[in-house]
């Protein structure tokens, strides 16, 4: 073959492949891999495309005729087993699922927080038992639970700004159901059917509407009440303080007394030369102060993803929170036992979930930001949370039959996050809830940001991840994969009733991948939110991010797969309907596949030039190959020009990748931050555009 056959466009023209008798019949391309019409899971690739034992290009040929792979060999990286690679192993279109022998199994032993196995049919989506209540619950506000608020508020006057009012009865309703159907699915740890507004501490109650605020897109509002909950918890600990100190300035401390007066103070048990506040035992919290902890909560995640002026407040109100979070017991385990009432349940489980949600929001920010975390994994001793559907029911009695139904287990984050480095798998024992697998993740993130940052001080071609460290992260990925699939509350639609969890922590599944192959996190600047010095670091090209590898190449898939799931659903639709469906998480996700995308074609492009086309290999050819699949299909496919030399062509590619993206980002936000994104991405195709 000359170097014309081997020209770009034949990338995108012989990359199909056709099962054979045991997988079906059909011939099948990447598109039809990447967007499976009759599953209800679109947009999750199997998990033996990650295994980099093997290549892309050898997966892909499984069942081809004459094909000679299918009996590649895949060693496992931890038991060193050669297990054999069956075309029944790659997920043929119209099946959710690969095979799981051992969910199989699992689905019939009793006491498993799962639907039964007659639900994991993906024709029942069981939606009753897993809508999400704010959508069945009344947030109009009567007036005595509005009075309540009232009076609670302005016994706060003296902290809040001076020209504070409070909204009205209708608005603060409305603000409260943008927050129940806005932000409340995305980090569910309040209580629907159980919250009672007249009881809860007024910072939280102005934190509920603040961000509700934000999603009726009332933001100058939204500030507004923002500043006040911010003023009164800023009040509250301030007293807090003052209370624990007030005796330093009038005692004298024990250790700077005598040792005769040291020993009467010991022998009295009383504080003659010191009278010290005691502190309550390490976890033990009461109701006020837990509505403090989800109040900063709210606040950490609107000031991390608020207007650049805002920004800076979030690294104080990240500090106050983890010392908070410290103090109501992270680190204490919190099993709920079997025989436990609904309502006893309910405070043990929103307490739970409070704690773990401001421990993802710090990984989050850590990973945003590129600030060390907060919380660190080996401080988590907390369970899981409980399924989706018990947290869902509205009564005991429908909770307890959900209980009798599913059983109650217990699975400690410490045990089952070794276990996903140690490359077992989690799901034997029962799925876990969309929350618990978003958990999981999060600490995955963790480790994959603090491994990054130990490995060296700059990235250079010699600061990559030592092979066996990707090795036991790509099979931590691939576990958590299977875990997530296995749970039926998992879902790839934004907007299905299920939650968006699982389209979340596929999105953190992705900057994942990219993270753990390309250190990108320094140098987006997003916490400027100035769109020239993001663009600038998305367009510098000096700067080494990446060892191109097979490890990288999958986390190439990963971003490809991230831009073909808009392409699929259009990307004009996507446009005008993010705002509402798709979440913060997704947009960070997105500005990291985008990020590396780019710069991999960018790189690609420079070696097709200096040796050729031939020089590539061949999972390079066919990732390019997906590309070009995926802008064909695309508004821009009329600018994709063969006529253009190899090397330009893919470098207009890498422009096209940031062009795409920028469409996505068009529509309205509730976040500056994912407007900021969208202006960085729109500016620095405009910059690549002005090179070609």
């Amino acid at each position: 073959m000359n170097e014309a056959e081997y020209g770009i466009e034949s990338f995108a023209n012989t990359q199909s492949f056709t099962f054979d008798s045991q997988c079906g019949s059909g011939t099948i391309d990447e598109l039809d891999v990447l967007w499976d019409y009759s599953s209800n899971a679109r947009g999750f690739l199997p998990t033996t495309f990650f295994n980099t034992d093997l290549s892309l290009s050898d997966i892909w040929n499984i069942g081809r005729p004459g094909g000679e792979d299918d009996s590649a060999i895949i060693r496992s990286p931890r038991t060193g087993e050669h297990p054999t690679l069956q075309p029944s192993d790659i997920r043929q279109p119209g099946s959710r699922f690969r095979p799981l022998t051992a969910l199989e199994e699992a689905i019939h032993r009793p006491n498993q927080e799962r639907l039964p196995a007659t639900d994991l049919d993906d024709c029942k989506d069981s939606e009753a038992e897993t809508a999400t209540v704010p959508g069945s619950v009344s947030w109009v506000m009567s007036h005595f639970v509005y009075n309540s608020i009232v009076s609670s508020i302005l016994g706060q006057k003296r902290a809040v700004p001076p020209r504070f009012a409070v909204p009205s009865r209708h608005t603060l309703s409305r603000y409260t159901d943008g927050y129940f159907r806005g932000f409340h699915k995305y980090l569910p740890f309040l209580h629907p059917s159980t919250l009672r507004f007249e009881a809860l501490a007024p910072e939280l109650v102005l934190a509920i509407a603040a961000v509700g605020a934000f999603y009726r897109f009332a933001h100058a509002k939204g500030y507004e009440l923002y500043f006040a909950a911010r003023a009164i918890i800023a009040e509250r600990m301030q007293t807090q303080s003052r209370f624990s100190t007030s005796h330093l300035t009038t005692t004298l401390p024990s250790y700077a007394s005598f040792s005769s007066a040291r020993s009467n103070v010991s022998a009295s048990g009383a504080g003659s030369c010191s009278s010290p506040v005691s502190s309550p035992p390490l976890g033990t919290i009461d109701q006020g102060q837990l509505n403090t902890i989800q109040a900063l909560i709210i606040l950490l995640a609107m000031s991390s993803w608020a207007d650049a002026p805002i920004v800076r407040d979030s690294t104080a109100i990240s500090s106050q929170l983890g010392m908070l979070v410290r103090e109501a017991g992270i680190s204490i385990p919190d099993a709920i036992a079997e025989g436990t009432e609904w309502v006893e349940w309910v405070t043990r489980e929103v307490r739970r979930r409070t704690l773990l949600v401001a421990y993802i929001l710090f990984n989050l920010q850590s990973m945003s930001f590129d600030v060390p975390p907060v919380i660190m994994n080996h401080e988590v001793r907390l369970c899981l949370p409980h399924c989706g559907s018990k947290w869902a029911a509205t009564t005991a009695a429908e909770w307890q039959e959900l209980r009798t139904m599913y059983g109650h287990d217990e699975s400690g984050f410490q045990e089952v996050f070794q276990k996903l480095l140690d490359g077992q798998e989690i799901h034997n024992n029962g799925p876990f809830s969309a929350l618990g697998n978003y958990v999981l993740m999060s600490g995955l993130l963790q480790r994959i940001f603090l491994e990054r940052h130990t490995s060296g001080c700059l990235p250079d071609a010699s600061s990559s991840l030592r092979p066996v460290v990707i090795k036991t992260f790509e099979c931590a990925l691939r576990i958590w994969q299977i875990s997530w699939e296995a749970t039926q509350e998992s879902s790839l639609d934004p907007s299905s009733s299920k939650g968006p969890l699982g389209f979340n922590a596929v999105a953190m599944l992705r900057l994942a991948y990219i993270r753990l192959n390309a250190n990108l996190g320094p140098y987006r600047n997003l916490i400027t939110r100035d769109r020239h010095r993001i663009a600038g670091a998305l367009t510098n090209g000096t700067i080494p991010l990446f060892v191109r590898n097979c490890h990288l190449d999958r986390a190439v898939l990963q971003c490809i797969h991230a831009l073909s799931v808009p392409v699929h659903t259009g990307i004009s639709f996507v446009a005008h309907t993010q705002a509402l469906n798709w979440s913060v998480q997704s947009a960070l996700s997105n500005l990291d596949c985008a990020f590396l995308l780019n710069r991999w074609l960018y790189v690609l492009a420079g070696v097709v030039e200096t040796a050729g086309i031939k020089s590539l290999r061949g999972d390079e050819r066919k990732l390019v190959g997906m590309v070009v699949n995926l802008i064909r299909e695309s508004t821009l496919a009329k600018n994709l020009d063969f006529s253009d030399i190899d090397g330009q062509c893919i470098r207009r590619m890498g422009a096209m990748v940031f062009r795409l993206w920028t469409e996505i980002f068009r529509g309205p936000h509730v976040f500056s931050v994912v407007d900021s994104i969208g202006a960085s991405l729109s500016t620095a195709a405009d910059m690549l555009e002005a090179q070609l």
